[in-house]
């Protein structure tokens, strides 16, 4: 069993009307790689650095964006890479596929790509860290079942929403808190919370949850109305995010503080660009 404390999270567990709306107020700065057709922000430490994924022609790589500049992320031999995550060590977590197109995890430390292969899967993506280099994502078996795992101290452990058709965990913060989405019996999805104590909360459908910070802010995607979202469980309050003029905005990632968060956007002409959300305070100070 997981060991932790529950904390305050039990007041986050169902995104409802009744739940109050605002639009979030700041500063969306837009990121893209040089050249690239497609650039998406997906994950960034407390430093602020960013990580995430641009395509050039069909091939993906990876990226870390720091002091304004990018660096490629390409684990060697591979086809396509994708960053999905950064702690604050600089340990970065993502996936990548080979030439008979399986893809599989990895755990970078800056100077050596660590595979994660989920034992006896077919398929394997990695997709948050944390500051204790636990990693969790979503495996895929032979019978093309889709299940979510946790990475820690060299081992695996499954993380199956009860009753789901398929379970994908995209974030974990430094309580080993867990969040994702699955997909029901009749393909809804739905939210999830997977507590450290080993524990499932049901947390709203249609709503994508992708990452988590250590005051345990939610950031993800709001189905059908096509914008990202920020929920903060002291508050109270869901907010919404989305660039101003996009076809869609979809929030990946949330820094320590809660005062970052990155995704991407799509404009009018069908380019998708990756961005970093600032509040007004600190947008001010630039």
């Amino acid at each position: 069993m997981r060991k932790s404390s529950v904390g305050s999270l039990a007041v986050c567990l169902v995104l409802a009307a009744s739940v109050p709306l605002a639009l979030a107020q700041g500063s969306y700065t837009q990121i893209d790689y040089p050249g690239a057709r497609f650039t998406a922000a997906v994950g960034i430490n407390g430093a602020g650095d960013v990580v995430g994924g641009y395509y050039i022609g069909s091939e993906q790589h990876g990226f870390v964006f720091s002091g304004g500049s990018f660096t490629a992320i390409d684990v060697p031999g591979a086809t396509n890479t994708a960053a999905t995550g950064i702690n604050d060590t600089g340990s970065i977590s993502g996936y990548f596929s080979t030439n008979g197109g399986h893809y599989h995890g990895f755990l970078f430390d800056g100077q050596e790509f660590e595979v994660l292969d989920f034992p006896g899967a077919a398929q394997t993506f990695a997709l948050g860290i944390n500051n204790a280099a636990q990693v969790v994502g979503y495996y895929a078996d032979f019978n093309r079942q889709v299940h979510g795992f946790e990475y820690s101290n060299n081992s695996f452990v499954t993380i199956d929403f009860p009753g789901s058709l398929s379970t994908l965990p995209s974030g974990i913060n430094n309580s080993d808190y867990v969040v994702g989405y699955y997909y029901d019996a009749n393909g809804n999805r739905h939210s999830f919370v997977f507590t450290p104590l080993g524990t499932f909360r049901h947390w709203g459908q249609d709503v994508l949850a992708f990452g988590v910070n250590d005051h345990n802010t939610i950031v993800g995607f709001k189905f059908e109305e096509d914008f990202g979202f920020r929920f903060h469980p002291g508050r109270k309050l869901y907010v919404r995010m989305q660039v101003p003029h996009s076809l869609q905005t979809i929030c990946f990632g949330i820094n320590a503080t809660g005062r970052r968060v990155v995704g991407r956007y799509s404009d009018a002409g069908g380019n998708v660009h990756g961005f970093i959300w600032t509040p007004p305070a600190d947008a001010a100070k630039k």
